[in-house]
């Protein structure tokens, strides 16, 4: 745009000078310039000689005319062009669009939420009605069965299988199995809502981007391509079938690992409102995600493992830094939250070190990594990493939190 005006301003400094030149042309034509031949005592000029000037004057301003005529048509079209190149702008801009960080924190936040509200519904009655839970552990001895598919799956998430027995986190624990659930099917590597050879198409083109040589594809430009990618398949016409199946085949999954939890007349309803309150949108939210120009991703940390110490392997200053970036829920305190710097009195790193214990995770991290002059950044943390602890000098004294321990009913549905 810069060249452009240059060259338009060129173009009006030429003009004027043009414009100069034809009224000098013309006021010595009509004897009104400077001091002709005669006045400077050269002689009286010839009527030949005069009429041979006038002629080469005539051509003159003819050759000026058409040159004027040139530049005026030129600057037309340079003020024309640069007034048209602020609408472009846009299209040479890299690729974005309008979902936000704070859109994508809130979106996960509300996704959490929702899982936490589903299970509550449909366990509250597990905690607060006692015939209710008798009648549910007298027909789950008679039939074990309909929990395999869940005591398969918390086994694969040893994490949540050893957590199982605390104080009031039997909701927590299936709230986790459920977001651990979405996680690996839903938020996975590749869309489960595209078909699989969808699928192999954008990796195997993805792969071969990244070791293209001469010039070398950097990895911004990788991922605008692949969110690029996305948004056209979301947005093909066809592809709401395919997401509907998709839709429908992982709440049948998902049904059948929690199919435990409601009585015989309701299970419609309870396969209908993991379709609705669950599935559909962690699905909407994993599109946002995959067609944004930032690159969004769950990640859940695995410094130590469950029942052990959190300090253990780490300084002080780091165990503190460690805890300013996960929510803490204490479940030897009644669920309290646990902020170590608002205890009073605050503990000592030493005592830190030795007495707080890791339970389990909970909800993973959402974080993202933006993309700026060519090269990715360092990823920031959008919303923590949810985690259980337990944190009671007194009742613990440096022992085994297992001891906080007892036969609740999550416990029972696992081991019988």
């Amino acid at each position: 745009m810069g060249r452009v005006k240059s060259r338009a301003k060129h173009v009006v400094t030429w003009t004027k000078s043009f414009r100069d030149k034809m009224i000098s042309c013309i006021w010595n034509s009509e004897g009104n310039g400077k001091p002709n031949a005669q006045a400077n005592n050269e002689g009286p000029v010839s009527t030949s000689s005069q009429g041979l000037i006038n002629a080469n004057m005539e051509a003159s301003y003819i050759r000026l005319a058409e040159e004027f005529n040139m530049l005026k048509i030129e600057h037309e079209r340079l003020q024309t062009e640069i007034s048209t190149l602020p609408s472009d702008k846009p299209t040479v801009r890299p690729y974005r669009t309008n979902f936000t960080r704070s859109d994508a924190q809130r979106g996960f936040e509300e996704f959490v939420t929702g899982v936490i509200n589903w299970v509550d519904k449909w366990t509250d009655d597990f905690i607060v009605e006692k015939d209710f839970l008798r009648r549910f552990l007298e027909f789950f001895n008679n039939g074990p069965e309909i929990a395999t598919r869940f005591r398969q799956f918390i086994h694969s998430n040893q994490d949540l299988l050893s957590a199982v027995g605390y104080p009031d986190t039997d909701q927590d624990i299936l709230s986790a199995c459920i977001v651990r659930f979405v996680w690996q099917r839903v938020f996975g590597e590749v869309s489960c809502s595209i078909s699989s050879g969808t699928a192999e198409s954008l990796k195997k083109i993805e792969h071969t981007m990244s070791l293209c040589t001469a010039p070398k594809i950097n990895v911004p430009a990788i991922h605008a391509w692949r969110a690029q990618a996305y948004h056209a398949i979301f947005s093909d016409s066809e592809y709401s079938n395919t997401r509907q199946a998709g839709i429908d085949a992982l709440t049948a999954e998902l049904a059948q690992i929690l199919g435990f939890i409601p009585e015989s007349p309701k299970m419609s309803e309870f396969v209908q409102s993991i379709a609705s309150e669950i599935i559909e949108p962690s699905l909407r939210l994993d599109e946002n995600f995959r067609r944004a120009h930032e690159w969004y991703f769950i990640e859940k940390s695995d410094w130590t493992k469950p029942g052990a110490l959190m300090g253990e392997g780490l300084s002080n200053g780091e165990l503190r830094e460690l805890l300013k970036n996960l929510d803490c829920t204490n479940t030897a305190k009644n669920r309290d939250i646990f902020q170590e710097e608002k205890l009073n009195p605050r503990p000592t790193p030493e005592e830190l070190q030795k007495q707080l214990y890791f339970i389990c995770s909970i909800n993973p991290a959402l974080k993202v990594r933006g993309f700026r002059k060519g090269s990715d950044q360092e990823s920031t943390t959008i919303v923590k990493e949810s985690v259980l602890v337990a944190w009671d000098p007194d009742r613990l004294q440096g022992g085994d939190p297992r001891t906080l321990k007892s036969e609740t009913w999550l416990a029972k549905v696992c081991t019988i």
